[in-house]
């Protein structure tokens, strides 16, 4: 065919005309829907998550052997990158964009997955259309269309659920069906799944590689084992920060996937920028790790864009949308130095952490509790006394018995308090105690620790009561103290 070949002969030229050409069907698109600029920012941010995670998906079905790609410039893991930008400019936007017009704001299930099938058949049938003129490809499999149908289903799926859950104020759903929304928290690791890997990993070569494609000298001796005290370091403190934008805040670091409610705990309380803090000490773990003026300059660029751009543009929008409370928090806390000891939240924002009053072992925990809470932030009471009846719901009030609460109130009037339970408790009122051992509150975003400590914690609780010491002796260990609420 002698198109084909001379479409092959002319094989970056016909990728960048593609990509204008879906550039351009965009702009018809934007201007026949005319999505609002919430939609229009969620849309970017979905079609740059369906570029990442439909090249991973893509990536593993080449080595399957479902098809193959020709060598070319510009792919990863094998597979084009700006093919997968093409689709998430043609199908990204608009699979979500008239998902909003078809669909409405609360559709049945049955009408999202005909929606889902529509969109997958149709571009199945392109494809199929098309085969004999797929210049991207070098081979397919005689099964490639079931691969291409459930890799399609599943991205298609998968953005439309991304979009409809980021910035939903509902709980339980995200305007589905009954599907719920993505929590904050696997919304925040997906996009870092992205932005990580890109910036400390992958861009960091590519700097080095250019310069030395103009004939500058880099030169890397790499520094050991500190690169990876401070990697650690920096995303124990970023991972917990990440956590606590999504628990106490319900969103995530992603300036298009904000948090909801001002976040003053955690970190937070140490430092007013604790994500900002842990991008900068990435980037010297990366400089150590590769010792050049290039990693250096990078280093710089991290600096002035967190110190200078953000604290630019960062507190206008903040104050506007949370007013005197985020003042208030942004008084006690500086930019960069965290402080020793977290800053105490008083008065009606005091936590309270609500423990089995006849428990001996559960008394003198209370305690120590206390005793590491420098700030004199939390307040404890027992379960069966007059503080638990009027704070805790009737269901909330049923679990004192069995595990410990602690009741968070939110930073702004009208926010919803934050109710933990055993280990996940146990582990955000160590939050509140002096640097380090604060960091250790970190440790409830990692997926599986809190289940795996909550097995420990109702072991001990069913038998606290032959634990510790008798309650009368609990309670008369050292002075009165005036955070005992009744």
């Amino acid at each position: 065919m002698p198109t084909h070949d001379f479409l092959l002969d002319h094989l970056s030229a016909v990728r960048a005309l593609i990509l204008v050409s879906c550039i351009g069907w965009w702009w018809v698109l934007f201007a026949w829907v005319r999505p609002t600029g919430q939609a229009l920012r969620r849309g970017a941010l979905v079609a740059l998550v369906q570029v990442w995670v439909g090249l991973l998906v893509d990536a593993a079905l080449v080595r399957s052997g479902a098809w193959a790609y020709r060598p070319m410039p510009l792919t990863y893991f094998g597979v084009p990158i700006d093919l997968h930008l093409d689709w998430a400019i043609l199908w990204g936007f608009g699979l979500v964009w008239l998902g909003d017009r078809i669909l409405g704001a609360r559709p049945s299930g049955v009408r999202v997955t005909a929606y889902l099938i529509a969109w997958t058949a149709l571009t199945l049938a392109f494809d199929a259309a098309i085969t004999h003129w797929m210049i991207f490809l070098e081979l397919a499999s005689p099964w490639w269309w079931a691969a291409d149908a459930v890799f399609l289903f599943l991205v298609h799926g998968g953005t439309l659920w991304l979009y409809r859950s980021v910035g939903t104020a509902d709980e339980a759903h995200c305007g589905l069906g009954k599907l719920p929304p993505i929590r904050p928290y696997a919304r925040a690791l997906l996009y870092l799944s992205l932005a990580l890997p890109f910036f400390f990993l992958w861009l960091p070569p590519r700097l080095e590689e250019a310069a030395a494609g103009f004939g500058l000298r880099v030169s890397t001796a790499p520094v050991p084992v500190l690169p990876w005290l401070l990697a650690a370091c920096a995303g124990a403190l970023g991972g917990w920060a990440t956590w606590e934008f999504a628990v106490r805040g319900r969103g995530t670091p992603i300036p298009f996937d904000p948090p909801r409610h001002l976040v003053d705990s955690g970190p937070y309380a140490l430092v007013r920028n604790p994500m900002q803090l842990a991008g900068v000490l990435l980037t010297v773990a990366v400089v150590l790790a590769r010792p050049s003026w290039v990693t250096a300059a990078y280093l710089l660029d991290v600096v002035v864009v967190a110190a200078v751009v953000l604290e630019a543009f960062a507190p206008k929008t903040l104050e506007a949308r949370f007013g005197e409370p985020w003042r208030a928090w942004r008084g006690g806390v500086r930019s960069w130095l965290p402080r020793l000891v977290p800053v105490p939240r008083q008065g009606a924002r005091r936590p309270i952490l609500f423990y089995d009053g006849e428990c001996g072992l559960c008394t003198t925990s209370v305690r120590r509790a206390l005793a590491l809470d420098r700030g004199h932030g939390l307040a404890a009471a027992p379960i069966e006394g007059e503080t638990a009846a009027s704070v805790l719901t009737a269901a909330q009030h049923a679990l004192g018995k069995d595990s410990m609460i602690l009741w968070e109130p939110g930073a702004m009037e009208g926010d919803a308090p934050l109710v933990s339970l055993r280990s996940s408790a146990a582990l955000r009122v160590l939050a509140l105690a002096p640097v380090p051992l604060c960091f250790i509150a970190a440790f409830e975003g990692i997926p599986g620790i809190v289940t795996a400590a909550d097995v420990v914690y109702r072991g001990i609780a069913a038998a606290r009561h032959g634990l510790g010491p008798p309650r009368v002796a609990a309670c008369s260990v050292g002075p009165p103290d005036p955070r005992l609420l009744p």
